[in-house]
């Protein structure tokens, strides 16, 4: 039971009995941390992401961070502000713990959560090929992350409104057949995938168009 209790001591030697001597003991309730509060599904490299448990006034807070993560700010406290790296680290070592230390200086079972550190999708393309008027061709993407994938991009410059989606099932690379009338160059510029995790782009394709020749048929 928590509270404060009195201890009186004596020593009887002899028959001789010694001053009594007080000794207070202040017992205190069990340090009970709270659950963590704070996302436990994160795509890599996320940065600023807050992790907390309920402050309990004297208490210290020892928090450790999944593989490939680092504290920016707050360890030592109720709150931490958290860095994280690759998927493939976090994987590793997926656990996000605190241990709480009151003011008697007692430990708190360790309060822990499985962070999911999601692989930040990749697209390329590239390449330059010739074809005739009036004919398509597929352009090769090759791609990473989970699927559905939305790809932004654009031609010759021009951001176009409608984006490629890359649906759940399609084949890498994914080929996206397209129709130029004219020499055209096609840019990836932004994508995210089904995680919402933001990724990367690169490469560009250029399709060449050739003019049909021309018949000319005439008398002789």
């Amino acid at each position: 039971t928590a509270g404060s209790f009195e201890l009186e001591l004596s020593v009887t030697t002899n028959g001789c009995e010694s001053p009594v001597s007080n000794l207070t003991i202040d017992i205190l309730e069990p340090t009970n941390t709270s659950a963590i509060s704070g996302e436990t599904t994160v795509c890599e490299n996320a940065s600023s992401v807050i992790y907390s448990v309920v402050e309990t006034s004297g208490s210290n807070y020892s928090w450790s961070v999944p593989g490939g993560a680092f504290i920016t700010a707050g360890q030592n406290t109720n709150q931490v502000t958290v860095q994280y790296g690759t998927s493939a680290a976090a994987t590793a070592n997926p656990i996000l713990q605190v241990v709480e230390t009151n003011a008697a200086g007692c430990e708190s079972i360790a309060v822990q959560e499985i962070v999911t550190v999601n692989p930040n999708p990749s697209a390329t393309i590239g390449g330059t090929f010739d074809i005739c008027e009036n004919e398509s061709f597929g352009i090769e993407i090759t791609w990473s992350g989970a699927l559905p994938l939305t790809l932004d991009y654009s031609i010759d410059g021009i951001s176009q409104a409608t984006p490629i989606t890359i649906p759940v099932g399609a084949s890498n690379p994914f080929v996206l057949d397209v129709s130029p009338v004219s020499t055209t160059i096609y840019t990836l510029d932004q994508l995210s995938d089904n995680n919402t995790c933001a990724g990367t782009v690169s490469g560009l394709t250029r399709i060449n168009v050739s003019p049909a020749p021309q018949l000319e048929v005439g008398a002789n």
